[in-house]
């Protein structure tokens, strides 16, 4: 299998038996709606969005996480997946996108340092 960024399926070609279950962005797909469950919401990648709108936007001027959210405009749209960037971003809960590139350059400094100590 191989998906374009926000997840519709490019190349569908399986090989034996084998029926891997996990899809885009490693969840199962639910046979029934035909969508991928992000453990809060569902998403259907042939459109590239959730189907529901995102349980943060019900904490918007009520909590410090729903004051964040007011002040990035990518976070705005209650239905986008990872920030509308999914080549940069992950949602894995479909909760909260994750930047993999931020994420990726602390984890290698993080171990250069730690390397770094033991030296």
């Amino acid at each position: 299998m191989d998906y374009a960024p926000f997840g519709a399926e490019r190349v569908t070609e399986q090989y034996g038996d084998y029926a891997n279950p996990y899809l885009f962005g490693g969840k199962e797909l639910d046979t029934e709606s035909e969508l991928q469950y992000f453990e809060a919401r569902y998403y259907d990648n042939r459109i590239g969005r959730f189907v529901s709108q995102d349980v943060v936007f019900w904490e918007i001027g009520q909590t410090e996480r729903g004051r964040a959210l007011m002040a990035d405009p990518q976070q705005l749209n209650a239905y986008a997946f990872s920030r509308n960037n999914p080549l940069r971003y992950v949602d894995p809960s479909g909760e909260n996108a994750v930047d993999m590139v931020k994420d990726t350059i602390r984890q290698i400094t993080e171990k250069a340092s730690q390397a770094a100590k033991d030296a």
